[in-house]
Formats: structure tokens, C-alpha cells, sequence
């Protein structure tokens, strides 16, 4: 059977081109689709760890994570004395037990909007410990924070920084023309999860105000409650000072809202290029059919069952599907790698998309092939 289906698909080499064609555009979309809403989940999940327990004070109304703010606090501005009348309530006061402050900006996109956003991020130069904002991933390979800004693995790279430039000045262009000098202090070590670490360049509160020209302004507060932050964010929630005190739970449910636009929209334009598949591999099939007219009459004329002709369609369906399911995984793998910057596609949507793939074939196959199975041999003798 599979022999007989792999001389019928050789000789009619374009049109199972074609056939396999559809097929790997279809699944490869499916996976690159779907493994930017996978990425987009691990970065927002792996930005809201560090928040756990703890109570983030943005400017009203600028507290959610989008597709363009995956960092907390990157389009808001906090005005220290309005810290300072929320820190001078002794109410407010004595339920915080830490507090720190830092300024968030993006400095480069990527072309189109995909990979990689490289941002900088100043943190009060009382931290002892820059993990406070980022979590345990956060790791120094070489350098120290008190010897400059701190450079993400994949940032450094990106700019052409290593251990040469530690300790030195360095000034850094990005794709949009703009030049930002940094002392570099160290490089940190590439996050196995937190991967939007590896796109951070860290540096002091003080640094980072001056060099956006942000002075007395600040794009978040982080705080550690003694108790409840659900009782201590609405507390500071409910006075007069134009401020959001989200906990990890409310960043959890925006993540949640977001990636579910996400997957409707992905989902959405995965299912248009799978029906493309199925119509295109269907037409392809109906004309092979009709093509071989004289030939499946032949074999129904010397005995072949009407199950076996079925057979012999599927099978072909079924090898085209198989081969157009493991190219758009492998081609998906590249396109991600290159376009996420080494972010490797999950498993699971790589199996999802093989098995989508695998089914498009017998799915578009299975008329054209009961059609087949049909054929009279006496009219299909007939047929010019």
C-alpha cells in the first residue's frame, strides 16, 4: 500500500509539492502563533513572580501588562511628594514593612513589533539587593552593581558589550538613533525562565532619572506589607492620591485577560490558514482523481475492494500531512529562534501543530477518496 501511494505522489511531484506546501505554511503558522502567546505567558508570569506577597504602586490607571508593557510601571510616573503624603500616613505607614522605588523606560523595539524589547530600569541605590524587583533569576555573572549598570545577557550582546567593558563608560545607540552613556558594572547571568531579565539593563534610581530627564519622578513603588496586601492596596486605594496599589493578583488577572485576547486572535487566523489548507489540498486530491480515472477503474476492474482504493487515497493524504507536519515544525523552530532571540518553541504546541497538520490530510482527503472508492469500472473506461 505505502509503496504504491509513494509512486503515485512521485509522479505527480508539483502538486504534491504544492499538497505539502499548504500543509507546512499552515502548521508553521499555527506553531509561530501560538508560541508568541506561549512566550508572551512565560514573560508576564515570570515578571509577576517577584510581585508575589508584594504591593506595586503605579500612576491610576497605568498598571496593566500589554503586549507592549510587560515590565511593571513602564508608562508610569509618580510624583515623589505624592509618595511622601502616602508614606506620611500613619495608618499606611506602619502596615509596610520594605519599600523601594524604581524608573522604568523602553529604549529599543524590535522591527514590526516582534522579539525582544530592550528597556532600562533605575532602582534606588539603597537596595542592597536588585533581585527585590526581578526575582531569583536575577544573577550577576561578572561585574558588581556598585561599579555600574548591570547589563542583561542578551542586551550585552546585543550592543557588543563584555567583559572588556566593565568598569569603563560606554555609550550605547539604539535602532531608533538614540544614544544613552552608561557606566557598565557588570553583566548578569542569562535567566533559565525570566528571560526578560536577559533584555534589562540596570542601573540606580539617580542614574536613570537623570538620564530621561525624570528628576523627583518615579514609575513605581514596590512594597512589602507586614500583613494582608489585599487590605493594605485598598487602603491606599481608597484616599484621594490618583495612585493603583495592584497586588501579584491583579496582575495575574490582567496577564489572564490579555492572553486570552491573544489566543482568540491567534487561534482565529490559525483556523482561516488550516481551512485554506483543507480546501487546497482537497482540490488537489478531486483533480489527482479524476487524473487517474482510468486507472482506478483498472484496478477496480481486476479486483481491488472499494475499501482498498479508500485505502490507497487516504494513505497518500496521510504521507502528505506527515511530511507538511514535521517541516512546519522545524521551519517554526527556526523562525521563533531567530525572531524571539533563542526562545525555543514549547512542546506541546509543537506537537499540537504536528498533529493539526497530520489531520488536514485525511480531513481534505476523505471525499475525493470515498469518491474514488465509488468509481464504476465501466464508466470510469468510458471517462475522456
Amino acid at each position: 500500500m505505502f509503496d504504491i501511494a509513494f509512486k503515485n505522489l512521485s509522479a505527480r511531484k508539483l502538486r504534491t509539492a504544492l499538497s505539502v506546501a499548504a500543509i507546512t505554511g499552515a502548521v508553521t503558522l499555527f506553531v509561530i502563533l501560538n508560541s508568541f502567546v506561549d512566550a508572551g505567558r512565560n514573560l508576564f508570569e515570570t515578571s509577576i513572580d517577584p510581585l508575589e506577597g508584594k504591593i506595586a504602586i503605579v500612576e491610576h490607571g497605568e498598571g496593566n501588562l500589554g503586549s507592549d508593557t510587560y515590565v511593571v510601571g513602564i508608562n508610569s510616573e509618580i510624583a515623589l511628594e505624592t509618595w511622601d503624603k502616602i508614606y506620611s500616613d500613619i495608618s499606611i505607614k506602619t502596615q509596610i514593612e520594605r519599600y523601594e522605588m524604581a524608573y522604568t523606560e523602553i529604549i529599543e523595539t524590535p522591527p514590526g513589533g516582534f522579539g525582544p524589547q530592550w528597556y532600562i530600569t533605575g532602582i534606588t541605590t539603597y537596595s542592597s539587593d536588585p533581585s527585590y524587583f526581578f526575582g531569583d533569576e536575577f544573577k550577576i555573572k561578572i561585574g558588581s552593581f556598585d561599579d555600574g549598570a548591570l547589563l542583561g545577557s542578551g542586551i550585552a550582546e546585543h550592543f557588543g558589550i563584555d567583559e572588556r567593558h566593565i568598569g569603563r563608560p560606554k555609550s550605547i545607540t539604539t535602532r531608533e538613533g538614540d544614544t544613552y552613556a552608561l557606566q557598565i558594572g557588570g553583566i548578569l547571568s542569562p535567566a533559565k525562565e525570566a528571560f526578560h531579565i536577559d533584555f534589562a539593563v540596570v542601573t540606580t534610581l539617580d542614574d536613570a532619572q537623570l538620564l530621561f530627564d525624570k528628576s523627583n519622578r518615579v514609575g513605581y513603588i514596590l512594597i512589602t506589607p507586614k500583613g494582608s496586601d489585599k487590605e493594605l492596596a485598598s487602603e491606599i486605594e481608597s484616599k484621594e492620591w490618583r495612585v493603583d496599589a495592584l497586588t501579584s493578583e491583579d496582575f495575574k488577572t490582567v496577564t489572564d485577560e490579555t492572553l486570552e485576547g491573544w489566543s482568540v486572535f491567534m487561534n482565529g487566523i490559525s483556523t482561516v490558514s488550516l481551512s485554506i489548507a483543507v480546501l487546497m489540498i482537497m482540490t488537489v486530491f478531486f483533480m489527482a482523481v479524476r487524473e487517474r480515472t482510468k486507472e482506478i477503474a483498472t484496478l477496480r476492474a481486476c479486483g481491488a475492494k472499494r475499501s482498498w482504493v479508500l485505502s490507497l487515497v487516504l494513505t497518500e493524504s496521510v504521507i502528505i500531512s506527515f511530511l507538511g507536519g514535521i517541516l512546519g515544525v522545524v521551519i517554526s523552530y527556526f523562525v521563533i529562534w531567530y525572531m524571539l532571540s533563542g526562545v525555543l518553541v514549547v512542546f506541546s504546541t509543537a506537537l499540537s501543530g504536528f498533529i493539526l497538520g497530520v489531520m488536514v490530510g485525511p480531513l481534505a482527503g476523505i471525499i475525493p477518496a470515498i469518491r474514488a472508492s465509488r468509481m464504476e469500472p465501466v464508466r470510469g473506461f468510458a471517462y475522456e
